[in-house]
Protein backbone atom coordinates (compact mmCIF):
# COMPACT_ATOMS: atom_id res chain seq x y z
CA UNK A 1 0.00 0.00 0.00
CA UNK A 2 1.05 3.73 -0.92
CA UNK A 3 0.04 6.99 0.87
CA UNK A 4 0.03 9.89 -1.36
CA UNK A 5 -1.00 13.39 -0.63
CA UNK A 6 -2.83 14.19 -4.04
CA UNK A 7 -3.50 17.37 -5.79
CA UNK A 8 -6.63 18.55 -7.04
CA UNK A 9 -6.75 16.99 -10.94
CA UNK A 10 -5.36 13.55 -9.70
CA UNK A 11 -7.72 13.11 -6.99
CA UNK A 12 -10.51 14.40 -8.78
CA UNK A 13 -10.05 11.94 -11.08
CA UNK A 14 -8.81 9.26 -9.03
CA UNK A 15 -11.68 8.69 -6.30
CA UNK A 16 -14.48 10.34 -8.47
CA UNK A 17 -17.21 7.29 -7.76
CA UNK A 18 -16.45 7.73 -4.01
CA UNK A 19 -16.15 11.37 -3.54
CA UNK A 20 -19.89 11.18 -4.87
CA UNK A 21 -20.77 8.74 -2.71
CA UNK A 22 -19.68 10.43 0.36
CA UNK A 23 -21.00 13.73 -0.72
CA UNK A 24 -24.13 13.02 -2.70
CA UNK A 25 -25.10 9.93 -2.38
CA UNK A 26 -28.33 8.47 -4.55
CA UNK A 27 -28.73 12.56 -4.84
CA UNK A 28 -26.21 13.01 -7.48
CA UNK A 29 -27.24 12.95 -10.93
CA UNK A 30 -24.15 12.20 -13.59
CA UNK A 31 -26.70 14.05 -16.54
CA UNK A 32 -27.18 17.02 -14.99
CA UNK A 33 -24.50 19.44 -15.88
CA UNK A 34 -25.09 21.97 -12.31
CA UNK A 35 -24.94 18.19 -10.53
CA UNK A 36 -21.63 18.01 -11.70
CA UNK A 37 -20.18 21.67 -11.89
CA UNK A 38 -21.44 22.01 -7.71
CA UNK A 39 -19.48 19.15 -7.12
CA UNK A 40 -15.93 20.45 -8.90
CA UNK A 41 -16.27 23.86 -7.22
CA UNK A 42 -16.90 22.03 -3.97
CA UNK A 43 -13.87 19.81 -4.23
CA UNK A 44 -11.81 22.85 -5.29
CA UNK A 45 -12.96 24.57 -2.16
CA UNK A 46 -11.90 21.81 -0.10
CA UNK A 47 -9.05 21.73 -1.71
CA UNK A 48 -8.04 25.72 -0.78
CA UNK A 49 -8.35 24.83 2.64
CA UNK A 50 -7.41 21.19 3.44
CA UNK A 51 -5.56 17.62 2.20
CA UNK A 52 -6.14 14.57 0.15
CA UNK A 53 -4.61 11.57 2.01
CA UNK A 54 -5.05 8.93 -0.44
CA UNK A 55 -4.19 5.23 -0.39
CA UNK A 56 -3.14 3.25 -3.35
CA UNK A 57 -2.87 -0.55 -4.12
CA UNK A 58 0.88 -1.86 -5.13
CA UNK A 59 -0.45 -1.83 -8.67
CA UNK A 60 -1.26 2.35 -7.99
CA UNK A 61 -4.87 1.96 -8.08
CA UNK A 62 -6.93 3.88 -5.75
CA UNK A 63 -8.35 2.32 -2.60
CA UNK A 64 -10.05 5.23 -0.31
CA UNK A 65 -8.72 8.40 0.65
CA UNK A 66 -9.44 11.04 4.02
CA UNK A 67 -9.47 14.50 3.19
CA UNK A 68 -9.13 16.98 5.41
CA UNK A 69 -9.24 21.17 6.22
CA UNK A 70 -6.73 21.61 8.71
CA UNK A 71 -6.45 25.44 10.79
CA UNK A 72 -2.77 26.56 11.73
CA UNK A 73 -4.26 29.17 13.86
CA UNK A 74 -2.04 32.20 15.17
CA UNK A 75 1.92 31.71 15.66
CA UNK A 76 2.34 31.84 19.07
CA UNK A 77 -1.28 31.90 19.97
CA UNK A 78 -2.97 29.13 21.35
CA UNK A 79 -6.70 29.98 21.27
CA UNK A 80 -6.86 30.10 17.78
CA UNK A 81 -7.01 27.06 15.15
CA UNK A 82 -4.57 24.21 15.60
CA UNK A 83 -7.65 21.56 14.53
CA UNK A 84 -8.82 19.44 11.98
CA UNK A 85 -11.58 18.70 10.44
CA UNK A 86 -11.99 15.47 8.35
CA UNK A 87 -14.16 16.62 5.63
CA UNK A 88 -14.44 13.04 3.82
CA UNK A 89 -13.33 9.85 4.83
CA UNK A 90 -13.85 6.63 2.78
CA UNK A 91 -13.03 3.34 1.01
CA UNK A 92 -14.13 1.88 -2.43
CA UNK A 93 -16.67 -0.33 -1.32
CA UNK A 94 -14.42 -3.73 -2.30
CA UNK A 95 -11.58 -2.65 0.04
CA UNK A 96 -13.84 -1.73 3.23
CA UNK A 97 -13.71 -4.40 6.20
CA UNK A 98 -9.81 -4.68 5.52
CA UNK A 99 -8.61 -2.35 8.28
CA UNK A 100 -7.29 0.24 5.65
CA UNK A 101 -9.40 2.94 6.96
CA UNK A 102 -7.19 2.66 9.79
CA UNK A 103 -4.19 3.01 8.15
CA UNK A 104 -5.47 5.93 6.34
CA UNK A 105 -6.32 8.01 9.44
CA UNK A 106 -2.97 6.92 11.50
CA UNK A 107 -1.23 8.49 8.98
CA UNK A 108 -3.96 11.37 9.02
CA UNK A 109 -3.17 11.94 12.54
CA UNK A 110 0.87 11.21 12.27
CA UNK A 111 0.93 14.11 9.92
CA UNK A 112 -1.51 16.69 11.90
CA UNK A 113 0.67 15.94 15.06
CA UNK A 114 4.15 16.83 12.72
CA UNK A 115 2.33 20.38 12.16
CA UNK A 116 1.42 21.15 15.35
CA UNK A 117 -2.06 20.22 14.93
CA UNK A 118 -3.94 19.53 18.64
CA UNK A 119 -7.32 17.89 17.91
CA UNK A 120 -9.20 16.60 15.19
CA UNK A 121 -13.47 17.46 14.90
CA UNK A 122 -15.65 15.06 12.58
CA UNK A 123 -19.05 14.53 12.13
CA UNK A 124 -21.40 11.80 10.40
CA UNK A 125 -25.00 10.66 9.92
CA UNK A 126 -26.78 10.13 13.58
CA UNK A 127 -28.12 6.88 11.23
CA UNK A 128 -24.42 5.79 10.25
CA UNK A 129 -24.14 3.85 13.44
CA UNK A 130 -21.21 2.14 11.81
CA UNK A 131 -19.28 4.84 11.44
CA UNK A 132 -19.91 6.32 14.63
CA UNK A 133 -18.48 2.56 16.74
CA UNK A 134 -16.00 2.84 14.52
CA UNK A 135 -15.02 6.87 15.43
CA UNK A 136 -15.24 5.28 18.65
CA UNK A 137 -12.78 2.51 18.71
CA UNK A 138 -10.72 5.28 17.47
CA UNK A 139 -10.93 7.73 20.65
CA UNK A 140 -13.38 10.19 18.88
CA UNK A 141 -15.86 11.35 21.64
CA UNK A 142 -19.16 12.05 20.36
CA UNK A 143 -19.64 15.68 21.48
CA UNK A 144 -23.33 17.23 19.94
CA UNK A 145 -25.93 16.10 18.01
CA UNK A 146 -27.59 18.55 15.17
CA UNK A 147 -30.70 17.12 13.74
CA UNK A 148 -31.73 18.17 10.50
CA UNK A 149 -28.64 19.39 9.15
CA UNK A 150 -29.50 18.20 5.87
CA UNK A 151 -33.03 18.45 5.50
CA UNK A 152 -35.81 18.26 7.76
CA UNK A 153 -36.44 14.19 6.42
CA UNK A 154 -32.54 14.01 8.11
CA UNK A 155 -31.90 12.19 10.91
CA UNK A 156 -29.27 15.16 11.61
CA UNK A 157 -25.68 14.70 12.26
CA UNK A 158 -23.40 13.29 15.09
CA UNK A 159 -20.27 15.37 15.85
CA UNK A 160 -17.05 13.82 17.57
CA UNK A 161 -13.56 14.94 18.60
CA UNK A 162 -10.60 13.79 19.64
CA UNK A 163 -7.46 15.47 21.36
CA UNK A 164 -3.98 14.48 19.53
CA UNK A 165 -1.60 13.33 21.59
Amino acid sequence: MTIKYQEYEIFYKDFYELIIELECGSHFDKKENQHEEWLRKRIKYLFEYGKAICLYSENDQPIGFIFIEYDKGLKNVRCFGKRATIKMFGLFPDQRSNHLGKQLLDECEKYLLSEGCECIYVDTYAKNTGAIRYYTKQGFIPTAYHPGDNGVEDKGQVYLYKYLK
